[in-house]
């Protein structure tokens, strides 16, 4: 249902556009120049030591009051090389660096996209989104400015060098970002040389490594692979190219080319309608709908809704399919299916599920081993593998938010206004403790069944061990409003409600630390990769705290 509430925000606010003429781009205007420059209660008293790595936190809504000028493109690129600098800072003990120069900030958020204001490449290396003009548009009925990001930079860390990815800066597009792989460590770009596109691959420095003719259609999720226009896979790692066999024209299937669907190892792809990519072993085809074939041996009709959503299961071999209840309707089957033998599974009708149901939304463990079926009264966990499932009347409207290894879930239930914890062997639901519906806190741990949150006045923070059930407690100084594991789960980066930033270690319960003073405006609370910083934007600079290793 939050998915249905959220398109009906969207198309009022796209009438009201409409409406008003509103949404149209700043114009130029003269380029100012940015200024430089168990189950017990403990309690822990702060102290004036910290060691600790914060992950994301949500970023306030960004608008600004009045349009920025729009610089002119071309001026742009040298611009950002002189304005952008890194100082040394003192934050509460630490020695901190900041990202100062540009005074307009940093990232945009529209309803289609998301441009984070940086993004942490290695434990050296940042890239950044700089705003450098605004627009008008509708966000949830208002007409509101965002942020227009034309040029990325990259800044090393130790030596504030910057060096800025090519991108057409004059493409009008909202946010020019660049792919990157973290595996390979490299930036992937796209540009127009010659009146050619190419695709280029750069070091973090901006050392050019390879250029390759053609343009993009997709990257893969990790960025080791590029799927090109012309139907030919290049992997970045061994060079290899891979001509895919989908130039098939004799099928009159709709074609939704923006949609890719990549395995987690990368090796096979998915699209609709229907093209399938296996790159071990050099297989691909596109189909018909009609080549689908079912456990009757029965073949699906060549016509109907395509399958064009969804996500890889039961170990990559299958791809099951997501309905949106407002673009398809009210769809009474649940397609599962496995594109290399054309296997097909309706999971609903397998796991007994009554066709006279309306079922409108589905959540998939990060497994991909179990689906919860969300029904008008009731709901339905399904097993993927045995289709095995269990009945849970009484529900209709609830948000799942799984553990990492997908063997628990909690349910945030809308219409009873109540959270409950879903064990998968047992298959039980358990009550948590009462909490705030509108402003639901609950964090799982990035690899076990521990659940962090707060308590309703945000004054304890509550860590209940998802396996024995067990909670314990811990009275904070003050309110606080976010909660952030760090990436090995070994402690809590927490942000009250003056954002200042706060760590705790885990299991221990140990060291309540502050790490910073309270600042103005903080958002984007981010960790190395190395987890020995933290990073965070505070107004429009941009904060790095080296807590690893550090003795204030």
């Amino acid at each position: 249902m939050k998915f249905l509430f959220r398109w009906i925000v969207f198309l009022t606010s796209c009438l009201l556009l409409i409406a008003c003429e509103q949404s149209v781009n700043a114009t130029p205007s003269p380029i100012p120049s940015p200024s430089a420059t168990g189950t017990s209660t403990v309690t822990f008293v702060p102290s004036s030591t910290a060691t600790a790595a914060i992950e994301p936190t949500a970023r306030p809504p960004s608008i600004l009051p009045t349009l920025i000028p729009t610089f002119d493109p071309t001026l742009l690129p040298e611009l950002l090389k002189t304005a952008l600098s890194i100082q040394t800072v003192d934050l509460n003990g630490y020695n901190a660096r900041r990202i100062t120069g540009w005074d307009y900030g940093f990232g945009t958020v529209a309803w289609y996209v998301h441009c984070p204001g940086y993004i942490w490449l290695d434990s050296n290396h940042i890239l950044l989104h700089p705003i450098a003009g605004q627009i008008t548009q509708p966000i949830e009925m208002e007409m509101r400015t965002v942020g227009v990001v034309p040029q990325p930079v990259v800044i090393n860390l130790t030596s504030g060098a910057t060096w800025l990815p090519p991108v057409d800066t004059l493409s009008g597009a909202l946010c020019n970002s660049v792919h990157w792989s973290r595996d390979l460590n490299i930036l992937i770009t796209t540009q127009i040389q010659n009146e050619m596109p190419t695709v280029s691959t750069y070091t973090y420095e901006g050392n050019k490594l390879t250029t390759y003719q053609g343009e993009v259609m997709d990257v893969s999720p990790r960025g080791t692979k590029i799927l090109m226009t012309d139907n030919t896979v290049i992997d970045l790692q061994s060079n290899q190219k891979i001509q895919l066999n989908w130039r098939l024209e004799d099928y009159r299937e709709q074609y939704f080319p923006e949609n890719f669907f990549w395995t987690s190892d990368e090796t096979r792809i998915y699209k609709c309608c229907y093209f399938y990519a296996d790159l071990v072993t050099g297989t691909s085809h596109r189909f018909k709908r009609s080549d689908f074939q079912t456990v009757n041996t029965d073949h699906l009709k060549e016509k109907g809704l395509g399958f064009y959503r969804g996500q890889w299961v039961r170990d990559d071999t299958f791809f099951l399919v997501w309905w949106s209840y407002l673009d398809d309707g009210d769809i009474r089957y649940l397609p599962m299916f496995d594109p290399a033998k054309k296997v097909f599974y309706d999971v609903r009708a397998m796991a007994g599920i009554s066709p006279d149901l309306t079922c409108p939304e589905t959540s998939v463990s990060p497994n991909g081993e179990y689906v919860w079926i969300m029904c008008y009264e009731v709901d339905y966990l399904v097993n993927l593998f045995n289709f095995e499932t269990t009945a849970y009347p009484g529900y209709s409207q609830v948000e799942m938010n799984w553990s990492a290894d997908g063997q628990f879930a909690w349910i945030n239930d809308f219409l009873n206004d109540k959270a409950e914890l879903l064990s998968i062997s047992t298959k039980e639901l358990s009550t948590l403790s009462a909490y705030q519906v509108s402003e639901p806190s609950f964090q799982w741990h990035p690899t076990d069944g521990f659940l962090a949150s707060f308590s309703t006045d945000h004054r304890v923070l509550e860590l209940l061990n998802a396996k024995t059930m067990s909670t314990e407690e811990l009275a904070l100084p003050l309110s606080f409003l976010n909660l952030i594991w760090s990436p090995t789960g070994k402690k809590i980066a927490l942000v009250a409600e003056d954002s200042s930033l706060w760590q705790i270690d885990f299991p221990t319960l140990d060291n309540l630390e502050q790490l910073t003073t309270s600042l103005p405006n903080v958002y984007d609370v981010n960790w190395s990769p190395d987890g020995n910083s933290i990073v965070f934007v505070s107004e429009s600079d941009i904060y790095i705290i080296e807590v690893g290793n550090t003795t204030p």
